[in-house]
């Protein structure tokens, strides 16, 4: 009886079911165990063979004070074999069960992996991705880069949609303005950075909240980065381009019009002075290429290895400012994948090099490697310095569009016509007074000015163009009746009432030489023509403004006439404004527009005679008060001063209100 006792006692000491709780959990993995509620819910349990017992294991749902029934499992079939009456008495033995997994009889694999807490169902995205901070992991500020506050904007299947459909949508959505900066494509996503801790936190905001026209929301995934590559560097000034040129000079053969820029960051030359001319960065990238295009654009061979060239994306307008390269080496550069060559596609290369670079690793087949190639640049005869067998195919001849020229006109006598009114009309439009445009103008002509609605209030562009957004009339701005019924009133109707807006405006030089006329319609007697170029304003002198202008005008009995005048203002192209005005044309003069373009001039109603009677005068005066929008006395009294003379008197109005000399009686 005595020994039975001694032997249960025994068995109490050392079973985990009858020991003290908080002992067991000590001994249960200290430090191990799991934060939050995982998938198992209690299943988790380790089997003793020898015990024929269950014995509570690690759980990964952490379920610290759970009863035991609710983590009791009935036994499998394998504690049938096992003896019941045999206990471990060894604690080394129970030490080392407890470190052992429970048997899984089935082979299931355990589920996913612990989720932090407060993990329990499903979420959606937008609550797993957290708004990003300006530290990363280590909690360090840089994030690889100068600047902390840059961030990597990933859409998925954003290359699906269009670029402006795109970051048109989000802007309307996000709170917080954005600049999206290097916007490019990867595989089929569309990516971007953000240089503003709250803009990413706008734009994870819009995840899910845009829906594509194929009825998919556009998930937006925002990761603190490092600024974009090319982003930081600097512009060249005119001495650092004046020297390139130079050094681009000394690397050319005229012989063979072959142009070796093989790593020129490390030119003497440019070393000399200071100048780092990086060909993987943008900014340099771009100054090469339009020194090519300004002094050799016969230039067929191109050298650029040695360049650590990562991308083409900058390179895809070779194929217009050198388009009869036809001998591109690219090695010894970073290129990673063959897909970087569709960027530049457009060239016509017969010889190719791309030694050296990641992307030819990809390949362990040569022929596949050729295909490749080929599969973009299909006229290849020679890659990597070895001659490639002729590509079989089918005699199709090749079919293109015509070039593009710099203006059209369906005819030569179109063309004197409009070129002659052109130089007539911006003759008197950048002349101090600009009467003598209401001579050029039909009775019933209507003019308009609009400006881009995309120029946010905190822009460059904003403030050079603000003086004109009172006028500008915009659709995008009428929103609303109200806003719709000004828009109408931003339309001016009338000879008078166009002439004296334009006399409103500021003074302006146009720069002829920049002109582009396309002529899209000729019906007689109507003309429809569109006139492009830059101009700029003599009191803002160093700001180059592009405009594109709209005319409708019709043939009348001695000239051109306008019917309908629509101006738009717009930021200029980074090459229109390097170019522009640089061979100035001559100074316009004060002449007359007839003076200036011969030929007929325009209709002018009503014609008076020299001596008018009574119903011609009141004819004219109604007429004045229509075109004028003054009241009837000063009409009359204006047109009495002026002999009766309808354009003289026109033309005197439109000076008084330029100088401002009208007040609210009239």
């Amino acid at each position: 009886m005595c020994e039975l006792r001694g032997i249960q006692k025994l068995h109490e000491k050392h079973d985990d079911r009858e020991s003290d709780p908080q002992e067991w959990n000590r001994d249960r993995g200290r430090g191990d165990r799991s934060r939050g509620r995982g998938r198992g819910r209690g299943n988790n349990r380790d089997y003793r063979p020898d015990a024929a017992r269950w014995q509570r294991g690690r759980s990964s749902r952490g379920s610290r004070g759970r009863s035991s029934r609710s983590n009791y499992r009935a036994p499998g079939p394998r504690s049938r074999l096992d003896n019941d009456d045999d206990v471990s008495m060894g604690g080394d033995d129970i030490d080392r069960l407890k470190g052992q997994k429970r048997y899984n009889p089935y082979g299931r694999k355990p589920r996913g992996g612990r989720r932090g807490s407060g993990g329990r169902g499903r979420s959606s995205y937008n609550n797993r991705q957290q708004y990003p901070s300006s530290r990363n992991q280590d909690g360090d500020d840089n994030m690889g880069g100068s600047n902390s506050s840059w961030f990597k904007v990933v859409i998925p299947y954003g290359a699906k949609q269009s670029k402006s459909w795109l970051l048109e949508s989000i802007k309307n959505l996000c709170r917080v303005p954005f600049v999206p900066i290097d916007y490019h494509q990867e595989n089929n996503s569309s990516v971007f950075h953000v240089n503003d801790v709250e803009a990413s936190k706008g734009l994870i905001d819009v995840s899910k909240r845009i829906t594509t026209p194929s009825n998919h929301k556009v998930i937006i995934i925002v990761r603190p980065s490092g600024p974009p590559r090319g982003s930081i560097s600097a512009p060249l000034s005119e001495s650092d381009i004046q020297t390139l040129t130079e050094v681009m000079s000394k690397r050319y053969d005229p012989s063979s019009k072959f142009l070796d820029l093989s790593d020129i960051y490390n030119d003497t030359d440019l070393k000399a002075k200071s100048i780092k001319v990086l060909l993987n960065q943008p900014t340099p990238l771009k100054a090469v290429l339009d020194i090519i295009a300004q002094h050799i654009p016969e230039t067929v061979g191109l050298n650029l290895s040695s360049n650590r060239i990562y991308s083409l994306v900058h390179f895809t307008k070779l194929s217009t400012m050198a388009p009869n390269v036809t001998n591109l080496n690219l090695s010894s550069n970073s290129l990673k994948h063959i897909n970087e060559l569709q960027k530049i596609k457009d060239l016509k290369l017969k010889e190719l090099i791309l030694d050296a670079n990641p992307l030819c690793d990809s390949f362990s087949d040569q022929a596949k490697y050729v295909r490749s190639v080929r599969g973009i640049f299909r006229d290849v005869i020679k890659l990597d310095g070895h001659d490639l067998s002729p590509q079989i195919g089918f005699d199709v001849p090749t079919t293109s569009l015509p070039s593009v020229g710099p203006s059209f006109f369906p005819g030569q006598e179109v063309k004197t016509n409009i070129l002659q009114f052109l130089q007539g009309y911006y003759t008197a439009f950048d002349a101090q007074d600009r009467s003598k445009l209401i001579d050029i103008y039909h009775d019933q002509a209507k003019f308009s000015l609009s400006l881009p609605f995309d120029y946010g209030h905190g822009s460059s562009w904003y403030k050079q163009l603000a003086h004109h957004f009172a006028q500008s009339r915009n659709f995008k701005k009428g929103q609303d009746d109200y806003k719709k019924d000004k828009s109408l009133k931003l339309i001016k109707q009338g000879r008078l009432a166009v002439a004296a807006c334009l006399s409103e405006l500021p003074q302006t030089q146009h720069d002829l030489n920049s002109f582009v006329v396309d002529v899209s319609l000729v019906q007689p007697p109507l003309v429809h023509f569109t006139v492009g170029g830059v101009l700029q304003e003599k009191e803002r002198s160093k700001t180059v403004i592009a405009f594109s202008r709209a005319f409708i005008v019709c043939a009348g009995q001695t000239g051109l006439v306008v019917l309908n005048d629509h101006l738009t203002y717009r930021q200029p192209s980074e090459n229109k404004r390097r170019y522009a005005f640089n061979n100035p044309a001559p100074t316009p003069t004060h002449s007359p527009v007839s003076a200036a373009a011969p030929g007929p001039s325009p209709v002018v109603s009503p014609v008076a005679p020299a001596v008018p009677d009574t119903t011609v005068k009141q004819q004219m005066v109604q007429q004045f008060i229509k075109d004028s929008g003054m009241n009837s006395s000063f009409s009359e009294r204006c047109l009495e001063e002026n002999g009766w003379d309808y354009p003289t008197a026109g033309a005197v109005f439109i000076t008084s209100r330029h100088q401002e000399v009208l007040n609210s009686d009239y």
